[in-house]
């Protein structure tokens, strides 16, 4: 289980005994307080959880008032574990979850004329196509202008992005997170 660490739901477990030891690796507390720390008031946000995994990033956001947030993630176990935590939390009309790839998602977003305020990537570390993901986010049309992305990486990989403007980029032992803004 994943402790939240903030808001109106702080200290309660969001449950992930079908996911851990799969494709799944939840952000660690430390993490997560870093990252909601640099992002400051999620309150009234619009956020997209893409690359959802144990979906704990958006469960946090609606922990800390976030007004929407979209989970996406191609892992149908995970998928159903997110539901199955929001629905506890009474937090399935403040969601949508999807069973999905991340190209197929946004592109289904950007036709609905979806725009988030937050995007949050925690991809598997051994994915190696951050640089792709990030370029489709920037092309797909979700993000406002004033909108940030925030990227979870392994911390010994480093991306040069050519469509985002780098806000923040905190390291730690395991984990790089990487805010960012469209250009």
């Amino acid at each position: 289980m994943i402790r939240l660490i903030g808001g109106d739901y702080k200290n309660h477990d969001i449950k992930t005994e079908h996911l851990l030891g799969k494709n799944t690796r939840p952000s660690s507390a430390i993490i997560r307080k870093s990252l909601f720390d640099l992002l400051g008031k999620i309150e009234g946000k619009r956020c997209l959880d893409l690359f959802a995994g144990s979906g704990v990033l958006g469960i946090e956001a609606l922990s800390r008032k976030a007004k929407f947030v979209f989970f996406i993630d191609k892992d149908k176990s995970a998928i159903m574990q997110i539901k199955k935590n929001l629905n506890e939390m009474n937090f399935g009309n403040k969601s949508e979850v999807h069973n999905t790839d991340y190209r197929m998602a946004l592109r289904a977003l950007s036709k609905r004329n979806e725009l988030f305020d937050i995007v949050f990537l925690d991809p598997p570390y051994r994915l190696t196509e951050a640089f792709d993901v990030i370029n489709h986010i920037a092309g797909a049309g979700i993000m406002k202008k004033e909108s940030v992305g925030v990227l979870l990486s392994n911390a010994k990989k480093h991306f040069g992005f050519e469509n985002v403007e780098i806000i923040k980029d905190k390291l730690f032992t395991q984990t790089r997170i990487t805010i960012f803004k469209g250009v």
